[in-house]
């Protein structure tokens, strides 16, 4: 119990139980959960990187990591988007972010999104392309704990109990699965920048979701699971970015 039902409750992947109270009780091994999804989503690129060309792998690999969490993540961004375009109060701010209509605010920024991780991807071919897209899909997990740590719940909900959740603790437990790996892999690979992209893509992810944060508590008076959605999102664009430029440079 706990990190099964934050699987089942964020991917399509059958594992049991959909309590989200549990799952927001295992917040902490929400990069594991990146990992998990990444692995089989990088795999997918790299193959058709390499007999396609890297656009689409670089596609398939995101188009996969959307299909296995059932597009949860990228329907929080629309309404989040769809939130902050409506004017007035903060209750039609938030009365519009549950609307199940998605409008243009929605739309558009969730294919500028994924658009940009698209483009990034498509950078890297093979086994760098694999690499980057499974750093970019744990460090987009880790950016939900990070928005579930420092932000506070805007309303009732699956998000106020991720919230509630999600203390310093887990929060530091949380970078931890990033970090040490990241650190170790410098120290045992010093020839190689693995450790660095790691810990840059985490970060990268990190500031992302700091961002949209800041953007939901100034518009909602604070984050719903739809904002962790959008920090998710936001998070794995801004990791993919980070990820392949610096091994470009």
């Amino acid at each position: 119990m706990g990190f099964s039902d934050l699987v089942s409750f964020l991917t399509i992947i059958p594992v049991g139980g959909r309590t989200v109270r549990d799952a927001a009780s295992s917040s902490h091994w929400l990069p594991a959960v990146g990992l998990l999804v990444g692995v089989p989503a990088g795999l997918l690129g790299w193959f058709v990187s390499i007999y396609a060309g890297p656009l689409a792998g670089g596609a398939a690999a995101l188009a996969a990591a959307c299909i296995m969490t059932g597009l949860h993540h990228v329907d929080g961004l629309a309404d989040f988007a769809d939130g902050l375009m409506a004017r007035g109060s903060r209750e039609r701010r938030i009365a519009a972010m549950r609307d199940k209509a998605t409008g243009a605010g929605g739309a558009t920024a969730v294919v500028l999104c994924l658009l940009l991780a698209a483009a990034a991807a498509s950078q890297r071919i093979g086994v760098e392309l694999f690499v980057a897209v499974v750093l970019a899909e744990v460090a987009a997990k880790y950016a939900v704990v990070v928005t579930a740590a420092v932000g506070r719940a805007a309303a009732a909900g699956g998000g106020s109990l991720f919230c509630e959740a999600t203390g310093g603790k887990r929060l530091a437990t949380a970078t931890c699965m990033w970090l040490v790996p990241g650190i170790l892999a410098m120290w045992l690979f010093p020839g190689s920048n693995l450790g660095f992209l790691a810990i840059l893509g985490a970060a990268s992810a990190a500031a992302a979701a700091v961002a949209v944060t800041a953007a939901a508590q100034n518009a909602f008076g604070g984050v719903t699971g739809d904002v962790m959605g959008a920090a998710h999102e936001a998070g794995r664009a801004a990791a993919m970015i980070s990820v392949v430029s610096a091994w470009a440079a």
